[in-house]
């Protein structure tokens, strides 16, 4: 993936490697602010309508002002326009931050005026890709994150997952389980975790509550579609060794087929399914788009 030389805030497009945000900023102190990370093809991004829903209520969660510019078909625009200054003109990857304005010495905000900040990646593919290759993972125990995560825990600024992707130096593995306190795997870096067992997909009982949803929900649309039970609760480490395959996902990657969980080794067949599904779900997502 390569940066994009130009970036936007709020509609005005300016260099990356330009400074575009004050020293006192809210969203930059206090991390008052969060973030989502897509992915599309020709100017188009995938499932669209649901990621600007996502936004309107987190909004409305975070008691920010929606800036009156900030409309389905204008906010498609502003990515349009990034996108063709930049000239991306097939696979992408978009990051984009929403953070309060105030830049009050006071902790409490005053002004709940928000920015948008929309930064570009050209992408070497136009669609989701199944990898070959297939991952090796491992369980890592040295953080354990609480049991209840706060709905507004996607802030950009910080994630106790940068410490791990920073103290790991063994290149044995491609990706970490990472545990709650209660020892229940429930996520991987970057990733949520679905396991396969008998034609159930397992969610973990503990599933993110921020943008990672919408992904998550398609993959339990393709499910039901293709005639597979659906389970959310909590394995045992124990018993991961006895799961017919894994699959690690998120907004970008989309789907990501894990060979190897320590000496256990894993099919990698539903998975291939999935991110061809995925693709027609993506593609079906830009035709049938509201705007």
């Amino acid at each position: 993936m390569s940066k994009a030389k130009y970036i936007s805030l709020n509609g005005k497009l300016l260099l990356s490697s330009e400074a575009c945000l004050m020293h006192d900023n809210r969203g930059l102190l206090y991390g008052d602010s969060f973030n989502i990370q897509c992915r599309g093809t020709s100017s188009k991004v995938f499932f669209f309508d649901q990621y600007f829903e996502y936004i309107i209520k987190q909004f409305a969660e975070m008691q920010m002002i929606k800036p009156k510019l900030l409309k389905k078909d204008f906010f498609q625009t502003d990515i349009e326009l990034l996108l063709q200054k930049n000239r991306i003109y097939q696979g992408f990857k978009l990051n984009i931050v929403f953070f309060r304005n105030t830049t009050d010495s006071d902790f409490h905000a005053t002004d709940n005026t928000v920015s948008v900040l929309i930064s570009a990646e050209k992408l070497p593919e136009e669609y989701f890709k199944h990898n070959e290759k297939g991952l090796f993972i491992d369980t890592y125990e040295k953080i354990k994150f609480p049991v209840t995560i706060c709905n507004w825990f996607n802030s950009p600024v910080f994630s106790p997952e940068m410490l791990i992707k920073h103290n790991i130096k063994s290149k044995k593995y491609d990706n970490y389980i990472l545990l709650n306190t209660e020892n229940f795997p429930f996520k991987a870096i970057d990733n949520e975790l679905i396991f396969i067992k008998d034609n159930t997909l397992i969610f973990s009982g503990q599933t993110q509550n921020n943008y990672y949803k919408i992904i998550t929900g398609i993959i339990k649309d393709i499910a039901e579609n293709k005639n597979f039970q659906i389970s959310e609760k909590n394995i045992k480490t124990s018993e991961i060794v006895n799961m017919d395959e894994i699959m690690l996902i998120n907004p970008v990657m989309g789907i990501q087929w894990v060979v190897g969980f320590k000496e256990k080794r894993y099919t990698g067949k539903i998975s291939k399914l999935f991110v061809d599904e995925l693709n027609k779900y993506s593609i079906k997502s830009i035709k049938e788009s509201k705007i």
